[in-house]
Order: C-alpha cells, then structure tokens, then sequence
C-alpha cells in the first residue's frame, strides 16, 4: 500500500503575473516563484499516487516554509466580501467589508488584527491566526467577537469558509 506524505507545507505560489496560484493548478515545468522569499520554485508529484502534489524550491532552500506568504494568502482568500458565513456562537452573516492587517485603538493599547470582517448587521468581529496569550488578551479590550484559524489546518483546496467553522472558536 502506497502512502502520501501529508507533511507538504507549500502548496502556494505566485505566477509570472505575481497573482497567487495554488499547486492543483501548476504546469509542470513552469517557473513560478516563492512568495516568501522570491526565489524560482517549480511543481513536483502533480499526478504522484505516493506523495501530495508540491512546490519545491529549485536551490534546495530547506529554511523557507511560506509561513508568512500562506498567512497573507487566507487573510486575503478566508472570507470573501459579499459571502455569507455561519460562525460558531454567532449567526449567519454576510461580510460586507474586510479590513487586512488593521490597526486598533483604545486608550494606550494599538494592535494589528489580522482580519476584521464587517457585516450587514454593522457589527464587527475578528479573525487571528495568533494565539499567544499576550496577543489574544490585549484584544479582549475591544469587545469584539474574536476567532482564531490555525493557518496549519487549512489545505489548499479549503478556500471556501464553508466546512472552517471547525477552526473558528472564540
């Protein structure tokens, strides 16, 4: 029995365009380029039954993951204006506007949210890819609903919030 390595981590990249382009939509032998650190990458394994489809870094870059270029890709992807969404512990809602890597401020505390969804309701909440306790604490000061998506869990082809809610919890 053949098994697949589900420990691929980089499954984005961007195209000669610089738009993003997810690996189930690569062409073997097209350069494309690492989001995170600009280097050529190139598509490996697109119709492997032993191993996950993948972008591999042409000089063996093994120090460069994508944590930070997949982070802003769902920032941008998660949830889209105009989509309708059904969180955990709140409603059905339709996000009207998204802000990405928007700052808050109250008295002497400032600090970027990741995602800060807007919706029909005028009501606001947050996403966060961040859990740290010291992050998560200072934005309890704002009130605002506040979900966290571990960016490790989502795959490529979970673009759509739709089956997240899982990922979502206060």
């Amino acid at each position: 029995m053949k098994t697949i390595n589900k420990s691929v981590k980089l499954w984005l990249a961007l195209d000669q365009n610089n738009k993003y382009i997810t690996i189930d939509k690569a062409i073997n032998g097209t350069d494309y380029i690492c989001p995170e650190c600009h280097s050529i990458i190139h598509s490996r394994a697109l119709n492997s039954d032993c191993m996950s489809p993948h972008f591999y870094h042409l000089n063996n870059l093994n120090s460069c993951n994508c944590t930070d270029a997949i982070k802003q890709y769902w920032k941008e992807y998660l949830i889209g204006i105009g989509e309708i969404v059904l969180l955990p512990k709140l409603y059905e809602i339709t996000c009207i506007d998204k802000r990405i890597d928007f700052e808050l401020h109250k008295d002497d505390i400032t600090i970027k949210v990741d995602l800060m969804i807007k919706t029909i309701y005028n009501q606001f909440f947050v996403i966060t890819f961040d859990k740290g306790t010291k992050y998560i604490d200072k934005l309890k000061a704002f009130k605002y609903p506040i979900f966290y998506v571990d960016i490790g869990k989502l795959k490529y082809n979970n673009i759509s919030v739709r089956g997240l809610y899982e990922l979502l919890s206060i």
